[in-house]
């Protein structure tokens, strides 16, 4: 169980299909991720998330930036903190949010991919991440939070698999 998710129960909330006005900016995102096992040593795994979406005229892509000034690169677009998918059984939280400029909406989003660069590390010796759960939350202009995604199908993240695509529940 993601304990993050519980604290959303204090504040408007609703799945991206059942929003009464889904056409609403998003100006932040909450990922949850549980890490299931993973043979990994390094405490900087780069990660990050790219939304896809409509904008009414065109299909757009743009990584999300990492929300708070956090993080193990000095890459925004790379959301990871230190130690996060470093431990076996563990939940990862990650605020994100739009790139500057980026307006994506709740009905406009499509699909968000998560990207894990496993480390081939010492060479020959591949790393894995399996995470286990994914679960996304947006927040719109209006401060009400919306479920993008739920999917509880387990991905193992390695060498040349690094990408995860998360269709929004609409």
């Amino acid at each position: 169980m993601l304990v993050g998710v519980v604290l959303f129960a204090l504040t408007g909330t609703a799945t991206a299909a059942s929003a009464a006005s889904p056409n609403f900016q998003l100006k932040a995102f909450n990922l949850y991720f549980h890490v299931g096992e993973l043979s990994n040593t390094n405490s900087c795994i780069p990660a990050w998330v790219t939304a896809r979406y409509w904008t009414g005229t065109v299909n757009a892509a743009s990584r999300l930036w990492r929300a708070d000034g956090s993080g193990c690169s000095s890459d925004v677009t790379q959301l990871q903190n230190w130690g996060d998918f470093q431990n076996t059984h563990s939940d990862v939280t990650i605020p994100a949010e739009p790139a500057p400029g980026q307006d994506i909406t709740v009905a406009g989003l499509t699909t968000l991919t998560l990207t894990v660069t496993t480390p081939n590390t010492p060479p020959g010796r591949q790393k894995n991440v399996e995470v286990t759960s994914f679960v996304i939350w947006g927040e719109d202009i209006y401060n009400n939070w919306y479920k993008l995604v739920d999917d509880s199908t387990s991905f193992t993240f390695q060498d040349g698999h690094n990408d995860h695509s998360l269709t929004v529940l609409h």
